[in-house]
């Protein structure tokens, strides 16, 4: 493979296996090429994610907590939407929004409890 051809294989399997839905391809163009790495290196990067996949493959796949959908690989923590595993897109769109709400909530100073002279 050429180099274009490395970065455009990177790129779209990112895009496709990915948790961010939303980025942009400069975006992850940026992440393939990130560090500046060599034509090797992002050969051996190609083998590694193919045969990470090929073991998520053999193993049985998953079934979503949230969504019921079946996915490969390890999945997500699904806290706190629930207490099992979640696919990539429910991580996205549940579980990562539902923690930031948990970390706004108490993390905020209620700024009305204050004592006078900013303490």
């Amino acid at each position: 493979m050429t180099r274009d051809e490395l970065i455009k294989w990177h790129i779209n399997y990112r895009m496709l296996n990915s948790s961010s839905p939303g980025m942009s391809e400069e975006g992850y163009r940026w992440m393939v090429l990130h560090g500046n790495p060599s034509d090797e290196e992002l050969e051996r990067q190609k083998t590694v994610l193919e045969e990470q996949e090929a073991q998520w493959r053999k193993s049985p796949p998953k079934t979503c907590s949230i969504c019921g959908e079946k996915y490969y690989g390890w999945g997500n923590n699904a806290w706190p939407v629930n207490e099992g595993r979640c696919c990539n897109e429910c991580n996205s769109d549940s579980v990562i929004p539902a923690r930031l709400r948990g970390v706004q909530g108490p993390m905020i100073p209620d700024k009305s409890k204050r004592r006078k002279g900013g303490k």
